[in-house]
């Protein structure tokens, strides 16, 4: 455990240590990467995150999803669980747990069991698996819900490492988008992805 914690602190410190107009530009890439992708087209409901310090901003992409009409879902915490409830505007968001921005109150709690999810994380390896900030959170909602296979982490390029120690409740991602693209695009046929 030591060890995930140490690898977290130094991917936490590179990504602070990132410029607000690195930030910026990145985000940028990645979300005109996601609007072009083979499959965006043929999606409806799209589970995000709201960026918390110098994560990736999806801000452009929910822009340009919301004209086209897709159906937007950002994450609310209660206690130990994470559910998605629906939102139209960024401003129907506010500061919940841990400082993130949660959609408030009267936002409708979404129960679509085959969105696309953006995941956030700290770390993540070339095989798909994911260091977050500790708290479990979408892991839970993972095995929770275990037919959601668009599982896509959205990182920079620098939050990768070739392999990572994991746990048997770490759920590993479909996909990892980054500046560059797909950085990985796993075949994972025991999860039935793809």
């Amino acid at each position: 455990m030591e060890r995930r914690q140490n690898v977290r602190k130094v991917h936490l410190e590179l990504r602070n240590q990132m410029s607000k107009d690195e930030v910026e530009d990145k985000s940028l890439q990645i979300c005109q990467s996601l609007l072009a992708s083979d499959w965006y087209q043929n999606e409806t409901v799209f589970y995000l995150f709201y960026p918390l310090g110098n994560e990736v901003s999806l801000v452009p992409f929910f822009k340009q999803a919301k004209k086209d009409g897709k159906t937007i879902g950002f994450p609310r915490v209660k206690k130990d669980t994470m559910d998605f409830y629906k939102v139209e505007e960024l401003s129907e968001l506010e500061e919940g747990h841990f400082h993130v921005m949660e959609p408030k109150a009267h936002c409708e709690r979404l129960e679509e069991l085959s969105p696309v999810v953006f995941v956030p994380g700290l770390v993540f390896d070339e095989k798909g698996n994911r260091y977050g900030y500790g708290k479990g959170f979408y892991d839970r909602y993972f095995s929770k819900y275990p037919s959601i296979e668009k599982r896509y982490a959205i990182a920079f390029e620098h939050q990768i490492e070739p392999e990572l120690k994991v746990l048997a409740t770490d759920v590993p991602m479909a996909r990892i988008y980054t500046e560059k693209a797909v950085r990985i695009e796993l075949e994972t046929k025991q999860q039935g992805v793809f």
